[in-house]
């Protein structure tokens, strides 16, 4: 009977060591366990289950967890889209970079496309297996005819769920040149957050008008149509417009250099006739994902 409750006295004191602070090498300890000395760990290190892979090193991220990431620089893989398509996260990957740029807008004889907004985003709260479903906005065409207006580019969007509700990413498409007035560059409202970035389109350039004297009885008008917008952030690509030298008093056609479309993506297009349509085309969008 004795050998019996002084078990269960050793069993109780066990349990009740288990509920406190353990320390090995010190007689306060401050966490769970409190290693005071140097620790020899036969086997791999987990941390809330995860173990790292291979080229990872613990870390912290912004919520204060601890955390496996890749070593070294950050997001030094990247994958492009210049068309609809899935992402799926990979193994080991916790975070990634998105950049995404809506399509450009079609120029037309009023001046060029405004080019689409730039977005940047981190994500850190996907996990591996997470599909992100990605839409590339196309860039808008040129005017059909002299007095019609380019076409607006298309929204660039990244979308998925994250707890059962669905999210947007978008990157606005830019405004394509109207019957007088060149496009305007898609404009994004600030955003607060320090994990997002975002860049308004560049809008497009007007057409200009100017004249110059051929003879003492013919004069000739000389129009100069728009550039459209270079591709926001980046500030390139734009779709140069064209030259038409018109004989104001023969009513003939001097010269004519065409409007271009954009070669940069989500750039504008160039402004003025190109032989087929009177406007160069926007550029498509993109989207980069860096992990």
């Amino acid at each position: 009977m004795k050998k019996t409750a002084l078990f269960f006295v050793i069993i109780c004191a066990g349990l009740g060591a288990l509920s406190q602070n353990v320390g090995i090498g010190t007689a306060a300890p401050s966490e769970k366990l409190h290693v005071n000395g140097n620790i020899n760990l036969q086997g791999n290190l987990k941390v809330n289950g995860v173990a790292g892979q291979s080229g990872q090193v613990l870390k912290t991220n912004e919520a204060g967890q601890t955390v496996w990431e890749n070593a070294g620089a950050e997001y030094k893989r990247v994958v492009s889209f210049y068309e609809n398509g899935v992402w799926i996260v990979p193994a080991g990957v916790t975070s990634f970079v998105i950049e995404a740029w809506g399509g450009g807008g079609g120029g037309s004889v009023a001046g060029g496309g405004g080019s689409g907004s730039y977005l940047r985003v981190k994500n850190s709260s996907l996990t591996a297996g997470s599909a992100l479903t990605i839409s590339i906005g196309i860039g808008g065409n040129g005017a059909a005819t002299s007095n019609s207006s380019g076409v607006n580019g298309g929204n660039t969007s990244i979308s998925y769920t994250y707890a059962g509700t669905p999210n947007t990413y978008i990157a606005q498409g830019g405004d394509g040149a109207s019957t007088n007035q060149p496009g305007s560059g898609a404009i994004l409202f600030p955003s607060n957050s320090v994990n997002t970035f975002r860049v308004n389109g560049n809008h497009g350039e007007p057409s200009i008008d100017s004249y110059y004297q051929i003879s003492t009885t013919a004069f000739a008008r000389v129009t100069r149509y728009g550039d459209g917008g270079d591709a926001a952030y980046l500030n390139f690509g734009r779709g140069k417009g064209g030259v038409l030298t018109y004989n104001t008093t023969t009513l003939q056609t001097i010269s004519q250099i065409s409007s271009m479309q954009a070669s940069g993506f989500g750039a504008g297009g160039g402004g003025g006739y190109n032989g087929a349509t009177y406007g160069g085309i926007g550029g498509n969008g993109l989207v980069l994902i860096w992990y």
